[in-house]
């Protein structure tokens, strides 16, 4: 194919030593970049020290240019110079410095959704301070806004990650000094990234006050330091975290000077663009009267007299779009840079080289006229509304960057503007000090509105005397969500005793390989009883095959694999495809889990087998599900079918009287009797293999462990197989539902349950082996598990903190949180929960699987695993979080039995059986080395016994030589031999890349091995596969990206592209 003829980028002409500096107003850049762009188009080359970089302005090269796997975040021109006070910190870290990756790892949950949730009370403290100062002021006082939302939102980050009081509202109407160093560093950081370094030498008092301003940041920071030394507090603020934090990956911490640079940062971003994102909001809504009094109204109406809370904030739809459509207009983080990964082609025609800056003008961008219309520079809040929103062209808005370089604190950011702005409208009637004002921009790294002064009046008659109390309590205040929305526990066994089966019960099955749908047929089963239905059966769908009955309702909950049927839906499936009317008669309803990761097989099964239900004579009670577990949560999505449309529709059908309302009884479905002898009842399930070996293979960092497990008997596998290990949780999980319960190891359990259940019934056990043989310990708990343990909570303010949290559940933020029941049971000792409904609300323990990491043309009756332990924080709470299955192997040594069963993987996921008929291509990172070491092994002994090979690549991603560079001798050993080629891509160090950048580095070899027939097979997590099957269409493009590597990657057929994915 024919190379894509490029053309120059255009752009100013550079003066010698100058370059483009005087094509540039310092005081107001952004109006100079958006001249040119005018003049110049959507791309321009610009030169400043001597150093080019490039400014993009539309939205179709922005789109391209947040492709992760083509750029990455440069930090250059004024960001570079912020180094002078800040060094390696959050934002201004190079790529590939440890200090972010471990800045960045320990800061991460503290950001969390949940985390920022806690910050409330913190926020609303600062913001009440703003409303009492402006109302003192009263009706006829030109308030300087700017300056104000500049106090407040620097006083609401200092207390909410530091618990550090600037006290900003009561010293006389002065600025803090930080705040004054602040403006000065932020400024004369962008003019010095203009100006030659001889012009910047010459400067001699800028640079002296330069320096002054650095160092007082550095003094005010140290201090806070110092505080929190000399008097330490137990919390997980931002503060404790860098002093105290290890990175879960490296094990280390922050130096001083790190600690100190990561505060500056925190506490000039935390508070910068905000204080001008609050100006700016507030600014539009005062030149929009209308939109002013609806987002007013939207706040009487949502919150009316009440005093505001976290719950409120997600019912302010208007003030929300209102506040999008304001970073749409005015992002007061202006841009972002980034630089190629590699030299390439944007736009179908520049030729850009790699390392050079590309700097995305965010205020531009977001006004293109071809994303947003002939009205992209008027304010209109409505496109920002709801289903608009969510149609809005990929990549269009951008106001918090983009990829793990974006904002960590957005969440916290979007929180406390939702909180201030509702606060004024409630409080105040707003308007503009000059009502000739027109918007002025005041510009340093960041914009903010200059001139903007405001007068407010309190609204509803109310005085400054009486506002504070105004501002903590209400009237009317609504009963907590608990007591006035749920029904009472008597009404519903009232209801249910008074309900009549139509005598139909369920037959549940599921198509799993990895166990969750299996977990949620079984979750299922456990709430029928209380619906007054009977569950015949839980099993596998090939086990219904010869069982399916009119007489019972079908419920299937089921994954796709890349296309295929889960190994144990197989035959169901075939059974479907290959039968007409077999299941006539049957009425049925289908779950589906599925990624949208994998986009061309999003859900085909469930929707596959939905539709072959249908035509071979089922009854569809309601339409198939679809869950995505990329964006949300398996567990809480089927517990919103479940309530929402699954048993109401079954109620309705097939239960006579019954109201489809539901509610967790009073009374357990389990029943225990704790009684004090000892008794271990082991599982009967899987086979006992025997661990002959445990080794640990890395030096620091993550821990990786290889085990080599004699198999059971007659247990068989091929190379490329997966085994299926049943682990035990670990001890110190288990140890904390103990605390929580109060129960010594050594007590004994009898269970008696009159619900469907995987527990051992009626058989004595000890509380250590039933919690750590039978349940899921940290599985994250669904809306519905927190809103029963809001129910059985005695103190209100528990019961509002754990339903707020189960309305975040609904939202991916507030799932990333992944809280236990465990884990607020611990956070929370009012929740009075019997032991019976704790076991109850848990899933069974379920198998993990792993890719076998040998040949059994090694040694048939051994197998050997290479596993990644789980070891890192949880994101809630203060603890590790422990991985059930690699903890539990870690600890495993010779001679211990544990129970496995080996499976079949993918049956295009083995080597070729005649090595001489095709090469093959591997690519892994990390312990997904472990199928294609077994692959190896075969080739070596086929090479041993004279077979001739066709070559072989492998393509494996880690840290470092030093770290985790798995199996380095042996694999050594198979390249001498000629079994192998490999090629190693380290993540860290001086030359740090991706494998799929160093599959691209072996390009021509790749392309000459797959015009030989070569056959790729990948091992490792979604992002890694994603990246190498994009690098693979673009060598088969011939270098070429855009449409043409993805009609190549859409091309590629399954036979030749095999993947396996692991989380």
């Amino acid at each position: 194919m024919a190379v894509p003829q490029t053309i120059p980028i255009p752009g100013p002409s550079p003066l010698p030593v100058l370059g483009n500096s005087l094509d540039i107003d310092i005081s107001a850049g952004l109006d100079s970049l958006n001249r040119l762009s005018e003049k110049y188009g959507p791309i321009f080359q610009l030169s400043f020290a001597g150093e080019s970089q490039i400014v993009i302005t539309s939205q179709e090269l922005m789109d391209e240019l947040c492709d992760g796997s083509r750029f990455v975040k440069v930090v250059t021109s004024s960001l570079e110079r912020l180094r002078d006070g800040v060094g390696d910190a959050l934002f201004t870290a190079h790529e590939g410095e440890a200090n972010w990756g471990i800045a960045h790892r320990i800061l991460m949950p503290i950001f969390g959704t949940a985390k920022i949730r806690d910050m409330f009370p913190q926020m609303k403290d600062i913001a009440d301070q703003l409303c009492l100062k402006w109302a003192r002021y009263g009706s006829e006082h030109s308030l300087a806004a700017t300056e104000d939302f500049t106090r407040l939102t620097l006083d609401t980050i200092a207390l909410c990650s530091m618990d550090f009081r600037f006290n900003s509202f009561y010293r006389d109407g002065s600025l803090h000094p930080f705040i004054i160093s602040m403006g000065g560093f932020l400024k004369e950081a962008d003019k010095r990234s203009t100006l030659p370094n001889f012009v910047n030498d010459l400067r001699i008092k800028s640079t002296k006050n330069y320096k002054h301003d650095i160092a007082t940041l550095k003094k005010t920071s140290q201090g806070i330091l110092d505080s929190r030394r000399a008097h330490p507090v137990e919390t997980d603020d931002l503060l404790n975290a860098l002093l105290l934090g290890k990175d879960p990956v490296t094990g280390q911490g922050l130096n001083d000077e790190a600690i100190i640079n990561n505060l500056i940062t925190f506490l000039v971003a935390g508070h910068e663009t905000t204080s001008g994102l609050l100006s700016f909001v507030l600014y539009y809504l005062l030149k929009h009267p209308e939109e002013y009094k609806r987002a007013q109204n939207e706040v009487d109406n949502t919150i009316g007299t009440n005093s505001i809370t976290i719950e409120h904030l997600s019912k302010l739809p208007f003030i929300t779009a209102a506040v999008r459509e304001t970073l749409r207009l005015m992002p007061t983080a202006p841009g972002f840079t980034v630089a190629a990964r590699e030299d390439t082609i944007i736009g179908g025609k520049f030729h850009v080289q790699k390392g050079l800056p590309l700097t995305l003008i965010l205020g531009q961008i977001q006004r293109d006229e071809s994303c947003w219309g002939p009205d992209a520079k008027e304010w209109k809040p409505e496109r920002m509304l709801g289903e608009n929103f969510d149609k809005i062209k990929p990549n269009s808005w951008k106001p918090f960057g983009n990829g793990t370089r974006g904002c960590i604190g957005r969440a916290f950011a979007w929180q406390e503007t939702l909180l201030v702005l509702a606060m004024l409208l409630k409080t105040f009637d707003i308007k503009l000090d000059d009502p000739t004002y027109e918007l002025r921009i005041k510009e340093s790294l960041t914009i903010k509105p200059d001139g903007f002064r405001v007068r407010a009046t309190l609204r509803h008659h109310i005085n400054p005397a009486t506002l504070a109390q105004n501002l903590h309590s209400g009237s009317n205040s609504p009963a907590p969500r608990s007591l006035a929305s749920e029904p009472s526990m008597e009404s519903v066994r009232s209801r249910a005793a008074e309900a009549k089966s139509a005598g139909k019960s369920l037959n549940i099955v599921f198509g799993s390989n990895g166990g969750t749908c299996e977990a949620l047929a079984h979750r299922l089963a456990s709430n029928a009883s209380k619906h007054k239905f009977k569950v015949a059966s839980v099993g596998t769908m090939d086990s219904a095959v010869e069982s399916l009955s009119s007489d019972q309702l079908l419920i299937v909950v089921t994954a796709s694999y890349d296309g295929e049927p889960a190994d144990n839906a197989r035959k169901f499936v075939r059974m479907l495809q290959n039968s007409k009317d077999s299941v006539a008669g049957v009425s049925y309803a289908v779950f589906g889990c599925g990624s949208r990761d994998w986009h061309q097989t999003f859900h085909y099964i469930p929707i596959l087998v939905d539709d072959l239900l249908h035509k071979a004579g089922g009854t569809r009670m309601i339409p198939v599900a679809k869950s995505d577990v990329s964006t949300s949560d398996a567990f809480s999505d089927f517990e919103t079918w479940e309530e929402t449309q699954l048993w109401p529709a079954l109620v309705s059908n097939f239960v006579v009287g019954a109201s489809t309302d539901s509610a967790i009884s009073d009374a357990p479905g389990v029943q225990v009797n704790i009684t004090h002898p000892r008794q271990v009842l082991l599982h009967q399930n899987v086979a006992e293999g025997v661990v002959t070996r445990s080794e640990t293979l890395t030096q620091s960092g993550p821990v990786k462990k290889h085990l080599e497990i004699r198999l059971p008997p007659g247990m068989t596998y091929q190379t490329g197989d997966y085994i299926s290990v049943l682990p035990l949780n670990p001890s110190k999980t288990v140890q904390r539902a103990l605390a929580c319960f109060q129960l010594p190891k050594d007590s004994v359990l009898e269970i008696e349950s009159a619900i469907s259940t995987s527990l051992p019934l009626t058989i004595p056990i000890s509380a250590s082996d039933l919690l750590g043989s039978y349940v899921e310990l940290t599985q994250p708990a669904t809306p519905r598990d927190v809103k029963n343990l809001a129910a059985l909570a005695s103190s209100e303010p528990t019961q509002r903190y754990l339903l707020d949290l189960a309305t975040s559940l609904m939202t991916p933020e507030g799932r990333y949180s992944r809280a236990s029941i465990l884990d607020l049971l611990e956070k929370f000792g009012d929740i009075n929960l019997p032991i019976g409904s704790f076991l109850e609300m848990l899933t069974p323990l379920r198998a993990r699987t792993y890719s076998i990491s040998s040949a059994p043309s090694w040694n048939a009756s051994h197998a050997t695993l290479t596993i990644s332990v789980l070891n890192e924080p949880a994101r809630f709470g203060h603890r590790q979080f422990l991985g059930v299955a690699s903890n539990y192997l870690s600890e495993v040594q010779e001679g211990d039995v544990i129970r496995v069963m080996t499976r079949p993987s993918n049956p295009a996921f083995h080597p070729p059986e005649d090595p001489e008929s095709f090469p093959i291509i591997m690519v892994a990172s990390g312990s997904g080395l472990a199928p294609f070491r077994g692959f190896l092994q075969e080739r070596m002994l086929q090479l041993q016994a004279g077979s001739k090979l066709k070559p072989a690549l492998l393509f494996f991603g880690c840290r470092s030589a030093v770290q985790d560079d798995l199996y380095r001798t042996e694999l050594d050993e198979l390249e001498e031999a000629g079994t192998v080629k490999v090629f190693r891509a380290y993540s860290t160090g001086s030359e740090s890349m991706h494998v799929q950048e160093r599959l691209w580095k072996s390009n021509a070899l790749v392309k000459e091995l797959w015009d030989d027939g070569a056959k790729m097979f990948v091992c490792g997590r979604v992002d890694m596969v994603e990246g190498v099957k994009g690098v693979l269409g673009k060598i088969l493009a011939g270098g070429r990206e855009g449409q043409e590597s993805k009609e190549m990657v859409t091309k590629l057929k399954s036979s030749r592209f095999v993947v396996e994915v692991f989380s």
